[in-house]
């Protein structure tokens, strides 16, 4: 599943049978998130901030919480 926003492809992966609303939503605050604390959400903005892009993952991620 993906969700394509600003130009960027956010793309999951799914080993379990989950609900597609579930992940897509999922998707879609993630990327709202990154733009929430990178300012403007690029390709070049993630990559400048690749250590707090991937701490606000763990976060999300890990209590299940998007």
């Amino acid at each position: 599943m993906y969700v394509r926003t600003h130009g960027l492809y956010f793309v999951c992966a799914t080993k379990f049978n989950v609900s597609p609303a579930l992940a897509v939503e999922t998707l879609s605050r993630l990327a709202r998130i990154f733009k929430d604390y990178c300012g403007i959400l690029s390709e070049e903005s993630l990559r400048m901030n690749f250590s707090l892009v991937y701490e606000l993952m763990d976060e999300v991620l890990v209590y299940l919480h998007p």
